[in-house]
């Protein structure tokens, strides 16, 4: 009897902790099954994160009064076709916190947010909704428009950031200033030109209005050595720039976006691609269409070539945390450009150079 009172009381505690901090758990699992062919050959399986990026996390918030709160951010992802967590890199399967990991402070003044979180200028598509595929599954747009060259190519996500957000009382305005540390000396690498220092450090920023149907925004990125590329024997690290622009508007029967993004790379020939796209989504029925067309144009010293696609699909909802959906994407290589269509947890087809190809999904998303 005694140890069970003092359970209770445990429990009690635990409880009354857990609702004065407000910590939530939350997730998503989704999977389909995916095919995916080009010159020739083909493959079929089963699939994730086609909808939704598959995740499990944990966040929270406390009041300290003042009108000041501080809050915490711990999200992961998962392979829920095979059960292992996602994104573990060299180390293994393991869950880790690559989704987002970030401690804050929130009040007035907006929020100062610290961790490994978005970059700036990729949060800020994000925030405008730019690809109607939310950058997931066969129909994903940053296979072309953001990660145009997986070399050269910006990543969507940073360790080591300090955020800066601006408060959401604004009228619609909304921005977020971003500084990323490298945390590498600054003697370990020495570009062609002699450029040394700051490896691995950069910044970034988005700047957008959002309000009603209207919503509109452009952003920035410059990282310092940010990507090292081997030339022959010598291995460079390179200067990257990132800059895109973006608006849509709802006119509510169709939403229309339209982007452009714009991504260079100094190495010895200077690397650059600006890449276009237009997106559309209209709810049909319990559901939602979705089209995008995306072109990509190689602006290069030394031309590879270029590459267009364009992806539609269908999501039809069961409830609000529940969703079918069926994509088809298909690419256009040109020269040696060799841009693939992916899919989570299907591998086996090689996207050459010139290629096409061809890519489906059919999947259920489930969130909590």
């Amino acid at each position: 009897m005694k140890k069970s009172l003092i359970a209770l009381a445990v429990l009690a505690a635990s409880g009354a902790a857990m609702a004065q901090s407000s910590v939530t758990l939350f997730g998503v699992v989704d999977a389909g099954v995916s095919r995916l062919s080009s010159g020739g050959k083909s493959v079929t399986g089963l699939s994730n994160s086609g909808n939704a990026g598959s995740r499990l996390g944990f966040r929270g918030i406390e009041d300290l009064g003042g009108g000041l709160k501080a809050g915490f951010w711990l999200e992961g992802a998962i392979s829920n076709d095979s059960g292992t967590g996602a994104g573990a890199g060299a180390a293994g399967p393991g869950f880790e916190f690559k989704r987002r990991a970030t401690v804050s402070l929130l009040g007035n003044f907006g929020e100062l947010r610290l961790g490994r979180d978005f970059i700036a200028a990729y949060n800020g598509l994000v925030l405008l909704g730019v690809d109607p595929f939310g950058d997931l599954g066969v129909g994903a747009f940053g296979s072309l428009f953001y990660n145009t060259r997986s070399a050269n190519g910006f990543e969507n996500r940073k360790s080591n950031t300090v955020n800066y957000f601006l408060p959401a009382n604004l009228g619609g305005f909304y921005g977020q200033a971003q500084f990323i540390f490298g945390e590498r000396a600054s003697s370990t690498v020495t570009t062609a030109n002699g450029q040394s220092g700051q490896n691995g450090n950069g910044y970034s920023f988005n700047l957008g209005y959002k309000n009603g149907p209207l919503a509109v925004g452009g952003a920035y990125t410059k990282l310092k050595h940010g990507h090292v590329i081997t030339h022959g024997t010598s291995a460079l690290a390179t200067d990257t720039d990132n800059i895109n622009l973006a608006a849509s508007y709802d006119f509510g029967f169709i939403k229309p976006v339209i982007a452009v993004n714009q991504e260079k790379n100094d190495a010895f020939s200077e690397t650059k691609y600006r890449n276009y796209l237009l997106g559309l989504t209209a709810p049909v029925g319990p559901g939602t269409i979705k089209f995008s067309y995306i072109d990509t144009n190689d602006k290069s010293a030394l031309k590879q070539g270029d590459a267009q696609k364009y992806a539609l699909g269908y999501q039809y909802d069961l409830s609000k945390r529940t969703a079918l959906y069926a994509t088809y994407a298909h690419v256009k290589n040109k020269g040696t450009q060799a841009t693939p269509l992916n899919a989570n947890g299907i591998s086996g087809v090689t996207f050459g150079p010139g290629s096409s190809g061809n890519g489906y999904d059919f999947g259920l998303r489930h969130s909590f």
